[in-house]
């Protein structure tokens, strides 16, 4: 009898119901610092957690040490009476989407490739920009978990995850740039080349500085940004909805943004680290369409929220880690893409910024949508063209009206970075500059 099986069984008689979540996870990774390999690292974790429904409320514990059974099932069933409520049921058996979350190349790349390519890729950079120093880092990934329940439903996936970040700085006189790349794949996908490319560019374009005044600009917002965006996010949670915290609760059916909007949470996307084929309760994943040109759909949920509101659960039960419940939390949320590449966007603008990094994104206000946010890197574009880079600027509007009345545009050329987008153009989105 595997262990899970003994927790199971041990559980079984003293809980309405029982689960145990189980992962093993092997990571690999190197690091530069000022340009130069500093440390190269390996490590395995594993561990379970369970999680047992007594007299509707939640007994959670999770640990690393999975040999003393008793102990995680007495220690979960202690912790039930104080625990959270849960309106849901566990399903009675798991039905997985499908799809190839793993990739044996990333899977198998060893650290002497890693150490080449990240060498090759500061090189590649520090041609563009010779002054600069260079830090990075390129980890890749493997995890498989197991998710039963006393229902004698078992499902078992594997995936793997590729990504890393290139940092450049430059510090002269009176100032000091720092511009980065990352993102985040489950699969080797041309992620070095296009750093050290898209990172040289921007050093290139970054080294002249010109003036801009404080006004309303076309404004494009890239990918890195996207964290500007945290209010949607929340606003399409149910959780918020149970917590009468979202602004469109009841807003089902209703236009709430512009028609060329889509939103959709797609736990089927197998080039994220976000897709799996059931999610961490063991709803079978999905497609969910929330936004259609900007009609409200539906939230996502886990089981206690959809049960709560009399819904189907979407697939969205994730936890943040081995020691967290889960939780209605995002896959690969994702912004429909427009056909435009960002050289077209920006041809397009005769007067305008670009937004590459900003901080602070996390402070807009989840309830109102409100940001004012400092600028870490924003390009001025004059006639279609990159003119150089303006200094102590700060951004600030208004997250849902930019989608309902300010949008210009999308871009074509997706990133993932917690949320899979491309470039989006605004109109009339203030920068205050000092």
């Amino acid at each position: 009898m595997s262990f899970i099986d003994s927790i199971l069984d041990k559980a079984k008689g003293k809980c309405e119901a029982a689960e145990v979540f189980h992962i093993k996870s092997e990571n690999t990774s190197c690091a530069w610092s000022s340009d130069k390999l500093k440390l190269v690292g390996a490590k395995e974790t594993s561990g379970a957690a369970l999680r047992v429904i007594k007299d509707g409320k939640v007994g959670f514990f999770a640990t690393n040490k999975t040999d003393d059974t008793d102990f995680i099932v007495n220690t979960a069933l202690e912790l039930a009476p104080y625990g959270s409520e849960f309106a849901g049921e566990l399903p009675s058996e798991y039905k997985s989407a499908g799809g190839d979350y793993f990739d044996e190349k990333t899977a198998s790349l060893g650290t002497e490739k890693m150490i080449a390519d990240g060498n090759k890729m500061i090189a590649a950079v520090k041609e563009k920009r010779s002054d600069a120093l260079f830090e990075a880092k390129i980890s890749r990934s493997t995890m498989e978990s197991t998710i039963a329940n006393s229902y004698g439903a078992r499902a078992s996936y594997r995936k793997t995850s590729f990504g890393g970040h290139l940092f450049g700085s430059v510090t002269r006189e009176g100032d000091v740039l720092g511009i980065y790349e990352y993102d985040q794949s489950s699969h080797i996908n041309g992620q070095i080349d296009r750093w050290a490319s898209e990172l040289g560019r921007k050093l290139v374009d970054a080294e002249k500085i010109v003036s801009l005044k404080s006004g309303n600009y076309k404004t494009i917002l890239m990918p890195k940004v996207c964290e500007i965006l945290g209010p949607i996010r929340s606003a399409l949670n149910a959780r918020a909805v149970l917590k009468d915290l979202s602004p469109f609760a009841d807003k089902v059916g209703e236009k709430i943004f512009d028609e060329r909007i889509t939103l959709f949470d797609d736990g089927l996307n197998t080039e994220t680290p976000g897709g799996q084929p059931v999610d961490d309760e063991g709803v079978t994943a999905q497609k969910t369409t929330l936004i259609e040109n900007g009609v409200l759909k539906v939230f996502i949920n886990d089981l206690h929220s959809a049960s709560k509101l009399g819904v189907e659960p979407t697939g969205n039960g994730m936890r943040g880690g081995l020691s967290a419940t889960p939780r209605a939390g995002y896959t690969t949320l994702t912004l429909a893409p427009g056909t435009k590449t960002l050289s077209e966007l920006i041809a397009e603008i005769d007067h305008g910024v670009i937004i590459d990094q900003v901080m602070g994104a996390h402070q807009a206000s989840p309830f109102s949508g409100d940001f004012s946010v400092n600028v870490d890197c924003g390009f001025v574009i004059e006639d279609g063209k990159i003119v150089g880079r303006f200094k102590d600027g700060m951004l600030s509007g208004n997250v849902f009206k930019m989608f309902s009345d300010q949008l210009l545009d999308t871009g074509s050329e997706q990133r993932y970075m917690g949320f899979y987008m491309a470039p989006v153009v605004f109109d009339g989105l203030t920068v205050s500059t000092g």
